[in-house]
């Protein structure tokens, strides 16, 4: 069994209640501390991004050495589906009188983002 014990400093509690369709950055929601904090984190409703390409939830970057953050996640977290991919080459033009090649499949885009952890350094 792991005991953890938490440095007496100031602990800050998130709770994510109600849906979020913008995304969410977790450092912003916590005011942008500059200091070493415990940070506990509950999600308990849906987060989703309305942008491709963009996370849904992002614990954010900047964080002060030593901070704790927790997160407990009792819903969904869903990224929005990634940039289209691209269109492949048309085919060949066939002779006179006859039909010409078909055309190659294009790539597929690239993902869409669901959670976000860039961290600069281990944090506590």
């Amino acid at each position: 069994m792991t005991f953890l014990a938490f440095l007496p400093r100031p602990t800050k509690v998130v709770r994510i209640t109600g849906a979020v369709s913008t995304g969410y950055n977790l450092r912003t929601a916590a005011g942008s501390p500059t200091y070493p904090l415990n940070l506990l984190t509950f999600i308990n409703a849906s987060v989703t991004s309305d942008k491709a390409n963009t996370a849904a939830f992002d614990i954010g970057t900047g964080w002060t050495p030593g901070t704790f953050v927790f997160i407990r996640n009792s819903n969904t977290i869903t990224g929005r589906t990634g940039i289209t991919g691209s269109t492949g080459p048309t085919g060949n033009t066939g002779a006179t009188g006859y039909v010409g090649d078909i055309g190659s499949t294009g790539a597929g885009g690239a993902g869409g983002a669901k959670a976000k952890a860039s961290l600069n350094r281990a944090l506590s």
